[in-house]
C-alpha cells in the first residue's frame, strides 16, 4: 500500500440504499487494514435534475446532508476518511445518485473529523486562506468540497496554490441549495493557499490533506486529450516523474452557454465505461469561466492513463498533484508488502 495514492484497475460499485445515513463497508474491496480514506467518484444518473450525495467519515458528528449533483453538471471524484473497520458513511436521495470506489488513500493522507467552513470574507478575487491551525506543517495539499448553499444558481469559486497564477479553477457552480464541486490544490510552507468566489454565499471545505509521496505543481500542468469521443492513452511524464503511479487532475470546460461538454477517465487497461452522466455543463457562464471539476486515476508503468471526452476543443485537462512511491506505477500488492516486510526483518536480524 503506497501511503498516499492507491488505485483500483477498474472500480467498483458502493451505492448503499437510499433516505438515511447508511455504513459503507469497503473491508472487503481490495481496501487494506490501516486505510485512511477512499477516493470515491460519484454521479447523477436519474431522469431528475438534481441528486443528493453526501458523505463522512463513520462516526463522525458532521452532517452535510444535502449536497446536490446536477443532472448536467458533474460534482467530480470525492475523498472520504474511513474508521479503523474501514467504513464510511454516506446519504442518498431518493434520486439516483450512484457512488464507485476508485482506489484508497494510505497514512499520507490525513482527513479532517468534522470540517468547517473557510471560505474568504470578499469576493471577485484570490484571497490568501490560511489552515495552520488545523493542518500540520509538512503539508503538501488539500482537497476542497465547494458548496453553493443559497438560492442563487451559477455563483462561481476555485482554488489554488498561494503564490500561483492559475485562473482556470475559478468556475461555475450551476446549482443553489447545496451543488458541489470538488477541486485540489497545494499549499505553501505557511499553509496557505487562494480562493476565489464570487458570493460569499459559497461554503469552502477543507476535507484532507496530502503530505509525503503526494507532490503538487505551483500551477497546473495542461495535458489535454487529442482525440474525442473515444478511450485514449495519456502520459503524463512530461508533467509528473518516470517512477509516478497516480495523479491528481482538473477537468476545465472553457466554452459559454449551452455547450455540455462529457469527461471521464480510467486507469489504462480498466473496462470501465462510465461516459454517460458525467458531464460538465458550461453553467450559463462565458468562456473560461465553465466548471471545473477534480478527477483521480492511476497510473501504470509509463505514467499512462485513459481519458474518454466528447469534444477535444471544450475540454482542457491540468495536472495537478501527483503519486510518487518509487514503485514505477505499480503499488505492491498487500501481502506482497507484508511478505517482503518479514524477510526484510529476517536479514536485518529482526
Amino acid at each position: 500500500m503506497s501511503n498516499g495514492l492507491n488505485f483500483f484497475t477498474n472500480a467498483i460499485q458502493k451505492t448503499p440504499a437510499t433516505g438515511s445515513w447508511q455504513d459503507v463497508d469497503v473491508s472487503g474491496d481490495g481496501v487494506p487494514s490501516g486505510a485512511s480514506g477512499v477516493i470515491l467518484e460519484i454521479r447523477n444518473v436519474g431522469a431528475n435534475d438534481y441528486a443528493f450525495c453526501s458523505l463522512r467519515p463513520n462516526g463522525s458528528a458532521w452532517n452535510p446532508a444535502s449536497f446536490r449533483l446536477h443532472i448536467n453538471y458533474w460534482g467530480g471524484f470525492a475523498f472520504c476518511g474511513l474508521d479503523a473497520n474501514r467504513v464510511f458513511e454516506a446519504y442518498l436521495d431518493a434520486d439516483q445518485a450512484e457512488i464507485w470506489l476508485i482506489g484508497y488513500t494510505g497514512s499520507d493522507v490525513v482527513y479532517l473529523a468534522s470540517p468547517s467552513s473557510v471560505t474568504p470574507g470578499s469576493t471577485g478575487s484570490w484571497i490568501d486562506v490560511d489552515v495552520s491551525g488545523s493542518i500540520p506543517s509538512g503539508a503538501a495539499g488539500i482537497a476542497c468540497l465547494i458548496l453553493n448553499p443559497g438560492a442563487t444558481n451559477f455563483v462561481k469559486a476555485g482554488v489554488r496554490k498561494n503564490g500561483g497564477t492559475d485562473e482556470f479553477p475559478y468556475s461555475v457552480i450551476s446549482i443553489g441549495y447545496s451543488g458541489q464541486i470538488w477541486q485540489y490544490c497545494g499549499l505553501d510552507v505557511n499553509r496557505v493557499f487562494e480562493a476565489k468566489v464570487s458570493s460569499t454565499d459559497i461554503t469552502l471545505y477543507v476535507i484532507c490533506y496530502f503530505k509525503g509521496v503526494v507532490t503538487f505543481l505551483e500551477n497546473g500542468a495542461q495535458s489535454d486529450p487529442a482525440t474525442a469521443t473515444a478511450w485514449t492513452d495519456k502520459d503524463v511524464t512530461a508533467e509528473t516523474t518516470a517512477s509516478a503511479n497516480g495523479v491528481l487532475l482538473l477537468a476545465k470546460n472553457n466554452t459559454q452557454y449551452t455547450d455540455v461538454a462529457a469527461a471521464n477517465v480510467r486507469a489504462d487497461g480498466s473496462t470501465d465505461n462510465r461516459i454517460t452522466d458525467h458531464a460538465l455543463d458550461d453553467g450559463h457562464g462565458t468562456a473560461g469561466e465553465g466548471p471545473c471539476i477534480g478527477m483521480a486515476i492511476g497510473l501504470t508503468a509509463g505514467q499512462v492513463f485513459e481519458y474518454y471526452v466528447s469534444s477535444i476543443t471544450d475540454l482542457d485537462f491540468y495536472v495537478i498533484a501527483y503519486n510518487d512511491d518509487g514503485a514505477v506505477g505499480v503499488s505492491i500488492p498487500v501481502m506482497m508488502y507484508h511478505y517482503a516486510t518479514h524477510i526484510s526483518k529476517k536479514v536485518k536480524g529482526g
